[in-house]
């Protein structure tokens, strides 16, 4: 898929934002095939999305669907699997066979277009409905759909999150010991799990905190800055695409849906990015060798980040970027002091010159 900058239309943006009618529906789509795979959502990612403040929450707010993208050999281990009868008994539950989008290891590609194929298939009631774009290997803090959902009905069309990554190596057993009470429900208060990732970060993530200058990630989307050892605050270039409401029909998707479901659904812009761990916070599992092709040791150079970023990045990344994301367990947000977030900016800063 080309990855070409998207051209926002003004004149729409005048428009489509105006007098929209109150959400009908909710429709979450996860894009999940394979053995391996499918057990480690239906067994580990599912329970934290089944908490009460997520699926059953937005369930409660409006009528809500779960569409599973998935291949056909897939179906029976997915139907049988006690997971999936949780999620039934929640909300309808619907299972949509891509086959024919998955194409050898090509997964952005075939999760965009399975993403379309779900978003087109609403027909007439795409419109009123809010699609929550999920990915299978996120850990989901108790309460983070429902803020989402509370955002898209106070009026925005679109909600942008960022989140980072743990060693799925050591997610694993903390997370199956906490299972063992309730192995259907995985209930984590983002302090919890805030807590708790902190302490188990992913070498890719340490890689893109520029204040950790023994390592740098060569290919990054993504900076922290790590403030101490309870808070490491984000500026995003690429963002995960939540949630949508579409603004109009006729889109026309031509690149991997977090450069272009934005831009091309909702072209008024009216978006909102989630700014602290408190309201959202999703940690996502990856191995621990997991970009390691990509880590090079010593410090980020400004000069070769800013040439990378330049060749790949829309206005709507940059525009990313200038928002911090705080992710911390501490209570008081207070003793996140000007001093560091003033540090902070003008390090981004100098990157964007």
């Amino acid at each position: 898929m080309n990855i070409q900058p998207a051209i926002i239309d003004t004149s729409v943006a005048q428009t489509v934002t105006v007098n929209r009618p109150p959400l009908k529906k909710i429709r979450c789509l996860v894009p999940v095939w394979g053995h391996a795979y499918i057990k480690k959502f239906l067994e580990v990612g599912l329970p934290s999305w089944l908490a009460d403040g997520n699926l059953p929450a937005i369930s409660r707010m409006s009528p809500t669907e779960f569409v599973l993208l998935t291949s056909r050999e897939d179906e029976t281990y997915l139907r049988a699997h006690p997971g999936f009868k949780g999620l039934s008994a929640i909300c309808e539950t619907t299972v949509h066979f891509v086959d024919h989008l998955i194409t050898g290891n090509n997964y952005s590609t075939t999760i965009t277009l399975a993403y379309v194929e779900a978003i087109r298939a609403t027909g007439d009631e795409m419109l009123d409905t809010c699609f929550l774009f999920l990915v299978s290997d996120y850990i989901v803090a108790d309460g983070s759909f429902r803020t989402v959902i509370e955002r898209v009905q106070a009026g925005r069309n679109g909600i942008l999150v960022g989140n980072f990554q743990v060693v799925e190596e050591e997610a694993l057993p903390w997370l199956t010991d906490i299972l063992q009470s309730n192995p259907n429900i995985l209930q984590l208060k983002p302090r919890e799990l805030m807590k708790w990732a902190l302490s188990h970060l992913h070498p890719a993530t340490v890689a893109n905190t520029v204040n950790y200058p023994l390592v740098h990630n060569d290919h990054t989307n993504r900076l922290f800055w790590r403030v101490d050892n309870q808070t490491l605050i984000g500026r995003f270039y690429l963002m995960h695409m939540i949630a949508i409401r579409p603004e109009l029909r006729d889109f026309v998707i031509g690149s991997s849906c977090d450069y272009s479901f934005i831009p091309e659904m909702c072209p008024s812009n009216n978006v909102e990015i989630v700014t602290d761990s408190d309201d959202y916070l999703v940690v996502e599992l990856q191995p621990r060798d997991h970009e390691s092709n990509s880590l090079k040791p010593g410090p980020q150079k400004i000069s070769k980040l800013a040439r990378t970023l330049s060749e790949w990045t829309t206005a709507r990344h940059r525009e990313n970027s200038a928002t911090t994301v705080v992710f911390t367990p501490i209570r008081s947000r207070r003793q996140l002091t000007t001093r560091f977030l003033r540090l902070t900016a003008f390090w981004f800063r100098s990157i964007q010159n």
